[in-house]
């Protein structure tokens, strides 16, 4: 789970409103060679249930039939298989699962070894993944765009078991 020091949070405009929601689970693994401040692989899984949007209503709709589906895909996942370090920022280029879609993604982040923090943002394409492209009552518009952001307080331990879990 997201240590209490970590934030994760996404943003997507709703008939002009912003909604901003939350991540409240993540699990990951980090690897990097011999501990260099260079990480080489990052795999990252996130119970689709653990979106929110703040509200009972919303969270329903976020995680029913239209949107995340958590009953039939209970997991996101990201699998790098690449890694660029340029100045003070790497970019991680790999799989970006959701709701049984995947693509290619790059997602640019800051870590910082010494503190064991990594931060992101970025945006997805939540049509590019099959999120919300249905008729929902009430609303007119939803942005495709949805902005992403996170600051992780890496901590030691394995949770590749959860993420085997989501592989399956």
């Amino acid at each position: 789970p997201v240590p209490a020091q970590s934030a994760m949070r996404f943003v997507v405009r709703v008939d002009g409103q912003t909604v901003a929601g939350q991540i409240a689970q993540i699990y990951g693994v980090l690897t990097w060679p011999d501990r260099h401040d260079r990480p080489s692989h990052i795999r990252l899984c996130v119970p689709s249930a653990s979106l929110s949007v703040g509200s009972a209503d919303g969270d329903r709709l976020l995680q029913g039939s239209n949107f995340m589906a958590v009953d039939r895909w209970p997991w996101i996942t990201f699998d790098s298989h690449l890694i660029v370090h340029k100045q003070d920022q790497f970019w991680a280029t790999g799989q970006l699962h959701i709701r049984g879609v995947t693509r290619d993604v790059t997602i640019p982040f800051v870590f910082m070894p010494k503190t064991r923090r990594l931060t992101a943002q970025f945006s997805v394409s939540r049509t590019a993944f099959g999120v919300g492209e249905g008729k929902v009552e009430g609303i007119s518009h939803i942005d495709d765009e949805v902005r992403l952001s996170f600051e992780l307080a890496m901590t030691e331990g394995d949770t590749s078991a959860e993420c085997a879990v989501a592989s399956k």
